[in-house]
């Protein structure tokens, strides 16, 4: 959801609308399986994620895109491909 809202704000809606709609099938679903979560996985993510989100916050919507796509692939690989 949030990098759905980053790449709205760098005009990129077509991929935002997608993003959203994942979202949107992942919390409809009653039950998320959760991946087994390793501390320093976790603690990685949660750095990028938070960066990302610094920039973003800064207005520094394009450098902020990488950063939360890395967020997106570290929180795949920690928490499952379907965890909210």
């Amino acid at each position: 959801e949030n990098y759905a809202s980053l790449l709205r704000k760098t005009n990129r809606a077509a991929e935002a609308a997608e993003m959203e709609a994942r979202a949107k099938r992942i919390r409809a679903r009653k039950e998320v399986p959760v991946g087994s979560v390793a501390s320093a996985q976790e603690a990685l993510w949660k750095a990028v994620m938070l960066r990302a989100v610094a920039l973003y916050q800064q207005g520094k919507h394009r450098e902020a895109i990488p950063l939360a796509k890395e967020a997106l692939k570290v929180a795949k690989q920690t928490f499952g491909q379907n965890h909210p």
